[in-house]
């Protein structure tokens, strides 16, 4: 098999795998507003926050691409999942729920959404039948077709860990 595929899954990514937990879900307040707002993209994030009642925290070291320089952020008729989502293009940034009404900005970047996103594990036995060639083949195939971030071949527990967000 091949190195980077090759691996042990841990008990504790088992465990994971097959008792995820539900995702967040975020209820900022319903109902669609309007912006036309021109500020830096930590106090856009402030406000529009605000407006659907939805705390923030920022990423310790968060820095905005156009930190210190006011952007134009203008939307009508915009829920709040759609207003956060044009937000996140427009700073650059990402947002990840963390509670009903509390979310958690980072600068979007490869590094960041893989250190901060939430991820899904999902583990597939692998049958008997199968040999350590064929498994390769299938196990490159998904990664490459669903550009999987992490995929491990526990030859051993003859297992397949897929994880990703």
């Amino acid at each position: 098999m091949q190195d980077s595929l090759a691996g042990t899954i841990t008990p504790r990514e088992l465990a994971e795998a097959r008792n995820p937990l539900p995702p967040v879900e975020l209820s900022g307040d319903p109902g669609v507003k309007n912006f036309d707002l021109r500020a830096d993209p930590k106090s856009l994030w402030k406000q529009v926050a605000q407006a659907y009642h939805i705390d923030l925290v920022f990423e310790t070291d968060y820095q905005a691409v156009h930190a210190g320089q006011p952007l134009p952020f203008q939307v009508n008729g915009m829920d709040c999942r759609g207003a956060l989502q044009a937000l996140e293009i427009v700073t650059d940034s990402f947002a990840v729920p963390v509670g009903p009404r509390q979310i958690f900005i980072a600068r979007d970047t490869p590094q960041k959404r893989m250190e901060y996103e939430r991820q899904t594990a999902v583990v597939v036995p692998i049958p008997e039948a199968i040999t350590p060639q064929e498994v390769q083949e299938v196990a490159n195939a998904v990664r490459s077709t669903m550009e999987i971030r992490r995929l491990v071949v526990d030859a051993q527990k003859r297992l397949i860990l897929v994880r990703d967000s």
